[in-house]
């Protein structure tokens, strides 16, 4: 039981780790398009 528990625990981390990848990677981009777009 403890086990599953932390697998479920370190599946999320993952999950929010790709997450702030994912926001890293377009935040630039937004911002690069909001400067093309002025």
């Amino acid at each position: 039981m403890k086990q599953s528990l932390y697998a479920t625990h370190l599946n999320r981390n993952a999950r929010l780790l790709k997450i702030k990848k994912a926001e890293a990677v377009m935040l630039p981009r937004l911002f690069c398009i909001c400067d093309l777009g002025y």
